[in-house]
């Protein structure tokens, strides 16, 4: 089972070339206050990372400035009459550090091994599946076909299907949220999951958003899918679903039990 979360959980660390400042620490205070203001983090995206970590050379600091790219040589020359350099380094180095931050624990540490970084844990976290409850939607993904979609509500265990009709948008997913039943104190498909053999299409993908659905479960990826080509979860919308993928082998193996 895949989760397609709205941040990456990946383990392989993307870094950004940035200049770096070694200072004497005694004038690290001051110094921070200064880059803060003429070198914000937020203003290249960096703000996961901590400032300033300890040089290997005595009492130094290293202080990131900013990806390198993007510091003038103006800059880093005005920069470089503030550092303390040793005999062996440089006022001002580069080093690769983390260009994103960490959404995991496990990335946590990895990263920190570039450079030190703040760590907030996301708001969204993955779903723990209930056994009981992925049995049932193993089950209605099995009477599906390539053409078909159902509707689950995992309260009431009523089901709704929808099937492709004969025009070119008249896609299952869209039959099934016309088919079903919306009464006067529920709105929409809320706390209700979508479950489909084929990855939603982006027009889907967007409906299942305005009819807020909980969870979308779905076996196999569509070359343009809503979300392993559009990236529709990782999108600054007002509400966004759950995404999880049965891997094939997976649904396999319940189907044999």
């Amino acid at each position: 089972m895949k989760e397609y979360l709205p941040y990456c959980t990946s383990t392989k660390p993307t870094n950004t070339l940035c200049k770096i400042l070694i200072i004497d620490a005694q004038k690290g205070t001051e110094t921070i206050k200064m880059m803060g203001k003429k070198f914000p983090l937020e203003q290249y995206s960096l703000n996961h990372l901590k400032r300033a970590k300890k040089h290997t050379c005595g009492h130094q600091l290293e202080l990131v400035i900013g990806p390198s790219n993007l510091i003038t040589d103006e800059e880093a020359e005005e920069l470089k009459t503030l550092g303390d350099g040793c005999n062996d380094c440089d006022r001002i180095i580069e080093k690769e550090v983390p260009q994103f931050p960490a959404y995991t624990r496990e990335q946590l540490k990895i990263w920190n091994s570039f450079w030190p970084i703040s760590y907030k844990e996301p708001s969204i976290l993955p779903i723990i599946q209930i056994k009981e409850e992925m049995k049932k939607i193993f089950e209605i993904m099995k009477s599906l076909d390539h053409d078909s979609a159902a509707i689950y509500n995992p309260k009431t265990e009523e089901i709704c299907y929808g099937k492709k009709g004969d025009l070119p948008l008249q896609h299952p997913i869209m039959d099934a949220i016309n088919n079903f039943p919306i009464s006067d104190n529920q709105y929409y498909c809320n706390d209700h999951y979508l479950i489909t053999k084929v990855e939603p299409c982006l027009m889907c993908g967007m409906a299942l958003v305005h009819s807020r659905f909980e969870r979308v479960y779905f076996m196999e990826k569509m070359e343009d899918g809503a979300y392993s080509y559009w990236r529709l979860h990782e999108k600054p919308l007002n509400y966004m679903y759950r995404v999880l993928r049965i891997k094939k082998n997976v649904f396999d193996e319940n189907n044999e039990e």
